[in-house]
């Protein structure tokens, strides 16, 4: 035999052998996929038993004919059930019996399922009475991350998460039949099985939620949904480490079963059927693992517990609620501070940009002065006027009188703010020898919201053609320099505007810091730049003899509008005779 027939075979031979092994360990690979998937279908069946066996179909079908879509106006508005088949009492989410507006008597508000086969007319709603007040309280605090620097300030988002229950009254009998078509009450589960609810704890949702299958709603298609899952977690509206000790306050239930819109005000069931909670919040954060909320149950017993409500909520929950935010500082109080060691020239030095809230000493006696205001915004309006009367027209006034009035007709000078918004203005008086910070911050407890609503401020002095707007951002703010120019007026005009953000919340923060200009410093002064054929408010410092925008902006990066601060020129608006009125 040659040689080269023998390396032939001896080639052959080992690729044979290591085709062999390939296709052995590929086997092994396919029966050891095989058995993993076999394994996760056996747990997969494992878990379901254990649900089914812990909550039964049987309980949940028995549960389901108690479980009522709420219908605003032949709309899907949420749900609710029955927790007191006689009276006509059901229980639901506090934002859903919220949109019922029974001042207008256009509409119609009902509950229905296709057990009951017939719209029930509700007739009043009773809110819990904490559902306003823990907004109240976090928007009346606005709390401020004290990590976050001075330079860049930001709020501490708190959702409105508490107390999210009502009451719905309804007609339940039938006038054709005279028999009550409601289904039978649910049970409430006691206090203690309530306090004792954990982590893992077996629970089931029923609701109408809305998706693809009611989309296009029909009255005599309303079937509920159930899904059983366990407890994730329970905490507080204001969840803290060192506040965790006490159940009774650590009162949301979290869990990861479906809550689309529509499941809101569903029943939360445990394993013998009781209710537990109510389906509050699925959570539509950006950064979601698939949480959702339900207050639990001890919602109920207080609206069903006469004086129990306001009594729970002034002895416990209100008191709790303020030492938890007492960690963080509060707008009204930190905010004065920070936008002073923004602008003000400190013992010949500026603050340095790394420095936190954190780091700023609250002082009993300041050295500067400080205003705060939480006025409300006005209706939204397409666009804002601001007449400057205190300028000269360009025309001169005509001798055409109104005839309703015998007002002189004349074009008065104005400033047009010409994008929608809400708007807030007033004129305040400030002392020409003070150097002046405005600010403003329009905290939110939206869950489509940032935790704020960004903010325009204009502003300008009595008697100047021009109309200054910061920057549309989370706190707006602008330096308003000593002068001492005595022919400068002391007299500002301010608005406030903020678009479209939080529909349930009108009041928001603005605030004046004001403080004598440190001897012999260097400080800033106001310059007005052209950049692309645009007037850009800019700041002039007269050490370095250079520029700088408010807004962190050098002179390179004026024509940047999202950086740069705008003016609004004063323009002539002509005043219709029936406008005087």
């Amino acid at each position: 035999m040659s040689l080269d027939r023998l390396l032939l075979i001896i080639v052959v031979l080992v690729l044979t052998a290591l085709l062999a092994l390939s296709e052995f360990a590929r086997f092994g690979q396919t029966r050891k996929n095989q058995s993993l998937e076999d394994k996760v279908e056996v747990a997969s069946l494992n878990a379901d038993a254990a649900l089914k066996a812990l909550i039964t179909p049987e309980t949940l079908t028995t549960a389901e004919p108690s479980v009522y879509m709420v219908v605003n106006n032949k709309r899907h508005h949420g749900s609710a059930f029955v927790i007191d088949r006689e009276r006509g009492i059901l229980a639901t989410a506090a934002h859903v019996a919220a949109g019922l507006d029974f001042q207008d008597t256009d509409k119609t508000f009902t509950v229905l399922n296709r057990h009951s086969r017939k719209p029930l007319r509700i007739r009043a709603k009773e809110i819990h009475a904490g559902f306003n007040v823990f907004r109240r309280i976090i928007e009346d605090y606005q709390p401020i991350n004290p990590e976050s620097r001075i330079f860049e300030p930001r709020q501490k988002r708190v959702i409105d998460l508490a107390n999210d229950a009502a009451l719905l009254f309804v007609d339940p009998i039938d006038p054709d039949t005279g028999e009550n078509l409601l289904g039978p009450d649910l049970p409430l589960a006691s206090e203690a099985s309530l306090r004792a609810l954990t982590t893992g704890d077996p629970i089931a949702v029923i609701g109408f939620p809305i998706d693809t299958v009611t989309s296009n709603f029909e009255e005599d298609s309303a079937a509920a949904r159930v899904e059983r899952g366990v407890i994730s977690t329970m905490l507080s509206p204001i969840d803290q480490v060192e506040n965790a000790d006490d159940p009774k306050k650590q009162n949301l239930i979290v869990h990861r079963m479906a809550a689309a819109p529509g499941n809101s005000g569903g029943p939360i069931l445990n394993r013998n059927g009781e209710i537990i909670g109510i389906s509050s919040h699925g959570h539509d954060s950006l950064h979601s693992n698939g949480d959702s909320l339900a207050q639990r149950a001890d919602v109920i017993h207080d609206m069903i517990t006469p004086f129990r409500e306001q009594d729970e909520l002034e002895r416990i929950f209100i008191p709790d609620w303020r030492e938890r935010l007492a960690k963080w500082p509060a707008a009204k109080d930190i905010l004065p501070y920070v936008f002073y060691q923004q602008y003000a020239v400190i013992d010949g030095e500026r603050t340095p940009r790394t420095k936190t809230i954190s780091e700023i000493e609250v002082l009993e006696k300041p050295p500067f002065d400080s205003r705060t205001y939480s006025p409300d915004f006005r209706a939204r309006q397409s666009q804002f006027v601001l007449y400057a009367d205190d300028l000269e027209s360009e025309e001169e006034e005509t001798n055409e009188t109104d005839e309703d009035n015998g007002t002189p007709s004349s074009e008065r000078p104005i400033f047009l703010i010409d994008t929608a918004g809400e708007f807030a203005s007033y004129t305040v008086r400030l002392d020409k020898d003070k150097n002046h910070v405005i600010y403003a911050f329009d905290y939110s407890m939206a869950w489509t919201s940032q935790g704020y609503c960004p903010l325009t401020v204009f502003h300008r002095r009595e008697g100047e053609p021009v109309l200054n707007a910061t920057q549309k951002m989370r706190m707006p703010s602008a330096l308003l320099e000593a002068t001492s120019d005595e022919d400068a007026s002391d007299s500002y005009n301010f608005i406030v505007q903020r678009g479209e953000c939080d529909a349930q919340s009108k009041e928001y923060l603005f605030g004046i810091v004001s403080w004598d200009p440190e001897e012999g410093s260097e400080t800033l002064q106001i310059s007005q730049i052209p950049e692309n054929g645009k007037t850009i408010l800019a700041n002039f410092d007269r050490t370095t003899a250079k520029l700088s925008n408010f807004i962190d902006c050098n002179v390179d990066q004026l024509g940047d509008d999202r950086l740069c601060q705008k003016a609004i020129k004063v323009q002539n608006f002509t005043i219709e005779s029936d406008a005087q009125n």
